[in-house]
């Protein structure tokens, strides 16, 4: 499910997909377009033409955005959570807004100018990119996080996953679920620290460290915010 809009808040929460009963089979939502300008009349008119499209091709489905050019830029949407079940694939894009997923077992991608990004799940897989904003992840799947100018925290939910975090300037966070078999690459111009059962190390510049078989690939890079190390395992 692919769900992009030009500047809007998004918050999804995934149900059950195995309990029909309380989990809708699609995507639910509800929102209202609100006019920031002209009269009142003006306001009713304008908020009245954008719409929002749902599309759905077999197993590919949509949810965007139409802006008339007439009132581009004269409205806002409104737009509540978003609730569907947890097996759903999720792309989502938006120009200026906070992003929240909580629940979802299958891929998460995630692409904003500017705002925060918040996911709680996304098992299957997850790639977030954000021009300018902190990302905060926990996650039992493979991760690939970017930020232009944010912290990132993340936090390992499940086993030991592959993970690459950069930002252009920030803090990273990172705890890992095990260090068993982790190949460990950090840059970044300042401080190092990682305590895990298995690697103490307090430094600055470039760290690597090689445990066990090293198939757990961790890439962390800051130019210039610190990296922060450990692990939920405690050895």
């Amino acid at each position: 499910l692919r769900i992009e809009l030009r500047d809007a808040p998004l918050t999804v929460v995934a149900c059950a997909a195995d309990v029909p009963e309380t989990c809708p089979e699609q995507l639910r939502y509800e929102g209202s377009w609100v006019s920031i300008a002209g009269t009142r009349q003006d306001a009713r008119r304008s908020a009245s033409t954008p719409s929002l499209v749902f599309e759905r091709d077999e197993g590919f489905a949509a949810l965007r955005a139409e802006v008339p050019l007439a009132v581009d830029g004269l409205v806002d949407l409104e737009l509540g959570p978003l609730t569907l079940p947890d097996d759903r694939d999720l792309d989502l894009r938006t120009g200026v807004g906070d992003v929240s997923v909580r629940g979802t077992e299958a891929s998460v991608v995630v692409g904003v100018e500017v705002g925060d990004v918040e996911i709680h799940g996304a098992d299957g897989g997850l790639a977030v990119d954000t021009g300018l904003g902190d990302v905060d992840v926990v996650t039992a799947g493979h991760a690939e996080l970017h930020t232009g100018a944010g912290d990132v925290t993340v936090e390992q939910s499940g086993a030991a996953r592959d993970l690459r975090v950069r930002t252009d300037g920030g803090r990273i966070t990172v705890t890992l679920a095990s260090d068993a078999d982790v190949d460990l690459e950090i840059h970044t111009a300042g401080r190092i620290s990682v305590r895990t059962p298995r690697i103490t190390a307090l430094t600055s510049g470039v760290l690597e460290r090689r445990n066990g078989n090293g198939s757990i690939r961790i890439e962390l890079s800051s130019p210039r915010g610190d990296v922060e190390v450990r692990s939920v395992d405690p050895g």
